[in-house]
């Protein structure tokens, strides 16, 4: 086999992701006072608010926010009357008003919503207005509260001033049971997503119709088999985006978008390197990023990208310091937040943040050396470089991550015959190069 030294100079481009920069911890890691379950993230105007089941306070529900340099709770600790579940927070982004859904134990596991009035928390309509639920997700629209969930099947209902009413009945493929449930909102329309049982455990989205009954939005059961832990967000122009775990593409992360009347991949089904376990995703500036628990680095969470090509890192594999859970994602001026509960400090929440919107951070790798060698190659590797080589992600030409490195030297055994790319982060940034398995 002809061996080749392949050495190029790389300055970064437009095309590469905006990684340069870190994650880093908004305040202490672990600033709950105990653990906590189910946490929710929410922002307004910089400020990130999180709602979570608090083990401090009898597992009640407990609000936080960020402000100056350290964490507050937001209100009263343990606020509801009694355990909390499934916590949704929004935000009323007209006035700041905090609102928190949860299911509520000490009302039959009903759905009970609660806002903070600027000194405490009162209820919105009365507690546990719907029947016994789960998977709560709540919104404000044009200072309306909708929220959807599982009544073992999906339903949703909005605050009419009053009291809570149900919308548009039972949904769409969900007179059998039906999870996951996510709802989103575009020009005053609603949008849900849910894991689909009487349709294969498959992932459905409807809305409502002119006449104000639920149909569904697109082809329903769109994925290729069973698939968990939807999300849903709409960008600017009323494109939908789904993301899930993909069982028909073993667990893996998949991400869908509605275009030309027809669900259609986004990339490359199930890109992830392992499995991506309660993912979420959220649009920035129409790009699509998405959050999960990664199975490959220790169900560590990370951060990906669409790039119009490929998923790429961002931040780098495995953000967190440990393993984490509950993780939630929200943008806020180009700002991308995550939080979590943290393993390493006894499921403590966290947040991280990082700015997606600039290209602070980010260094030019001008007259930087990357050398591969040998390249093709059939078996081992190397990579040198004038700079601290940091991590490598291998990619396919679908897009796919298939291998992700912390070391300069490794076999590429396992890879199929053809043309793959690299992404290489340095000490100073990243840079990227193709490599050639014979």
């Amino acid at each position: 086999m002809k061996k080749i030294l392949y050495t190029l100079i790389f300055s970064i481009g437009c095309s590469l992701t905006s990684i340069g920069q870190q994650w880093t911890n908004l305040g202490t890691q672990g600033y709950s006072a105990a653990g906590v379950q189910y946490p929710d993230l929410a922002v307004y105007n910089g400020t990130p608010y999180v709602a979570f089941k608090d083990a401090a306070n009898a597992e009640k529900c407990t609000v936080m926010k960020y402000i100056g340099s350290s964490w507050v709770v937001v209100g009263s600790a343990g606020f509801s009357q009694g355990i909390a579940r499934d916590q949704s927070i929004a935000i009323d982004q007209q006035n700041g008003t905090v609102y928190v859904a949860y299911s509520d134990a000490e009302n039959g596991s009903k759905t009970t919503v609660m806002k903070f009035n600027g000194t405490s928390w009162e209820l919105v309509g009365t507690a546990g207005f719907s029947a016994m639920a789960s998977y709560q997700s709540l919104v404000i629209d044009n200072g309306i509260p909708y929220v959807a969930f599982s009544e073992y099947y999906t339903k949703m209902m909005k605050f009419n001033g009053t009291s809570w009413e149900y919308v548009g009945g039972v949904l769409p493929g969900s007179v059998d049971a039906s999870w996951y449930t996510k709802l989103a909102m575009h020009n005053h329309q609603p949008y849900v997503v849910y894991r689909d049982i009487f349709n294969g455990s498959k992932t459905t989205v409807v809305h409502l119709d002119a006449n104000g009954s639920w149909e569904p939005y697109g082809a329903p059961a769109f994925s290729d088999g069973d698939s968990k832990y939807q999300s849903i967000d709409i960008d600017a122009n009323g494109v939908a985006y789904v993301a899930y775990q993909d069982m028909a593409n073993g667990g893996k992360l998949t991400v869908k978008k509605y275009e030309n009347s027809a669900w259609v991949t986004v990339g490359t089904q199930g890109f992830t390197l392992g499995l991506a376990v309660t993912p979420i995703l959220k649009l920035n500036a129409g790009i699509p990023y998405v959050v999960f628990r990664d199975e490959s680095e220790g169900n560590k969470l990370t951060v990906m990208k669409f790039d119009g090509t490929n998923w790429i890192t961002v931040g780098g594999v495995g953000m967190t310091s440990g393993a984490a859970f509950g993780s939630k994602l929200v943008f806020d001026g180009g700002v991308a937040y995550v939080n979590y509960g943290d393993e390493t400090v006894g499921n403590k929440a966290a947040l991280k943040k990082y700015d997606a919107g600039s290209n602070v951070g980010i260094v030019e790798l001008n007259n930087v050396n990357l050398s591969i060698y040998p390249n093709p190659s059939n078996s081992m590797i190397t990579l040198s470089s004038n700079e601290v080589i940091e991590t490598v992600e291998i990619y396919d030409i679908s897009g796919k991550l298939v291998q992700q490195e912390n070391v300069n030297s490794f076999s590429i055994e396992q890879l199929e015959v053809g043309v793959y790319q690299l992404i290489v982060k340095t000490s100073k940034g990243i840079t990227q190069s193709k490599l050639i398995k014979e």
